[in-house]
């Protein structure tokens, strides 16, 4: 593959859910849904956000590779999207020292069956690879709004 930056999003994706199915696949279910606190999510809550939110930008991307994506107008603010793309990346990170509270439309499920959410993730993700090696048309903008709060935009 000529595409360095593509080669490594891929390669993480098979490492993450390589991490996944090592770490957690043989986990009883009450593990999956033990929770360190009240305030703080479980593995199965976890997987589970990560689903519903990477779900939500789908649409939006089918729709940037199929040639038919409309910018927001927001989007052409270079400022405003790279703003909010480096408040995400700080708060997704590893080491995250400004947590922010979850959108509620990207919480995680709320009734999760501990049984089979990390095959679903493993699946998930699989379903992100044929989205990933897919190439978009020349001379679109990537700047894509966040599909729950239309006014905010990012720029990967």
């Amino acid at each position: 593959m000529k595409n360095a930056y593509l080669t490594d999003v891929l390669f993480r994706l098979e490492q993450v859910s390589r991490d996944v199915h090592d770490n957690f696949y043989n986990l009883e279910a009450v593990q999956l849904l033990w929770q360190p606190d009240p305030e703080s999510w479980s593995i199965a809550q976890c997987l589970s956000h990560l689903i519903v939110t990477d779900t939500s930008y789908f649409p939006q991307v089918e729709s940037v590779l199929n040639g038919t994506y409309t910018r927001p107008l927001l989007s052409y603010l270079p400022l405003l999207t790279g703003f909010w793309g480096r408040v995400i990346l700080k708060t997704v990170g590893p080491r995250v020292n400004t947590p922010i509270r979850t959108l509620e439309k990207f919480k995680p499920e709320k009734n999760i069956n501990a049984e089979t959410i990390v095959r679903r993730y493993e699946e998930h993700m699989s379903n992100c690879r044929p989205i990933s090696v897919r190439r978009t048309p020349s001379g679109i903008n990537a700047s894509i709004s966040n599909p729950r709060q239309g006014s905010t935009s990012y720029t990967a």
